[in-house]
């Protein structure tokens, strides 16, 4: 077989024991073919996976990939299980709440890096198997996936099924998608975040080799960009040991029109991202002026000397 790499024009579940969704419009190489199977390596996922010939034949097609593509394809992420057991031998002898607090904030860094937040209203493949098409069944589902590959078929937020009978998604949100380059980039700069909360534990020289930087790059504590205030080490444990529901950390974007960047993307307080909402920092602060503008009657005298302040005016 002379085609390197095919794309398929739906999603396709695969075939065998472990199943797992082909997304539309995902490049993937071809492992290998025989007269039964194709086994397929798709862009967004880590395993090979396995198609029946028939529906290889009916959905794949061949797609030319660019060199930078061929590049991103082959780019390996950073080991969760290597950097976790660095971790753990260098934190050794701390206080083991932090260290365990550590652990789960470097935990949620590899999460946020390299996954997608998605949706859940996306089928699971269990409940797709047994799914049986009913009039306006598919309201319950979202073409979204959940937890997928930050490097999976971005698609439009507004998309809609255009098959009344099959619930399968098609992708993730374009404001979730990142290369796999980037997403080492991302991963990176979360890591050096952690390192400069106040109070955290220091990363050993290995770590830091591994992440292919330095100590210099761990000079200055790490602020949330909405308040700029320092975020705590010790507030994070102490919200997750009391409330497993409010959250202290949030991935954050500074401007999320701007996408899932390196230099975008930042460790800030859960009720500041909550505040910031889908705007960028700027247009918050445009929407508060805009606010002040068309209301001038609100300004009170505290509220007053606040915006002096800020400004410098007294």
């Amino acid at each position: 077989m002379t085609r390197m790499f095919v794309a398929p024009s739906k999603t396709i579940l695969s075939s065998g024991m472990k199943k797992s969704w082909i997304i539309a419009n995902v490049p993937c190489i071809i492992v290998h073919s025989d007269n039964d199977f194709v086994t397929l390596k798709p862009y967004d996922l880590q395993q090979k996976c396995l198609i029946s010939k028939k529906n290889f034949d009916n959905f794949c097609k061949p797609v030319e990939v660019t060199e930078q593509f061929l590049k991103d394809f082959h780019c390996k992420p950073f080991n969760k299980n290597y950097i976790m057991k660095a971790c753990k031998e260098c934190w050794k002898d701390e206080n083991q709440e932090k260290v365990q607090g550590m652990l789960k904030l470097v935990g949620k860094a590899y999460q946020d890096a390299y996954t997608s937040a998605g949706s859940a209203k996306c089928i699971k493949i269990p409940e797709y198997e047994q799914y049986t098409p009913k009039e306006n069944s598919l309201n319950r589902f979202s073409p979204i996936l959940n937890r997928r590959s930050r490097n999976s078929h971005s698609i439009s937020n507004e998309i809609e099924y255009t098959d009344n009978f099959d619930p399968a998604p098609f992708g993730i949100r374009p404001i979730d998608f990142a290369t796999k380059e980037e997403q080492n980039k991302i991963f990176r700069a979360l890591m050096i975040q952690i390192c400069k909360f106040k109070g955290a534990l220091s990363f050993s020289d290995k770590v830091l080799k591994y992440l292919q930087t330095s100590k210099e790059d761990l000079i200055g504590t790490h602020i949330c960009k909405y308040c700029n205030e320092s975020m705590n080490i010790d507030d994070y444990i102490k919200t997750q040991k009391y409330s497993a529901k409010k959250q202290y950390v949030n991935f954050c974007h500074d401007d999320p029109s701007k996408g899932t960047k390196h230099d975008n993307v930042y460790f800030g307080h859960n009720e500041c991202n909550s505040k910031q909402g889908g705007y960028s920092i700027k247009e918050r602060l445009s929407q508060s002026v805009e606010l002040l503008e068309n209301n001038p009657f609100l300004l009170d005298d505290g509220l007053r000397k606040r915006l002096e302040k800020c400004l410098n005016l007294n």
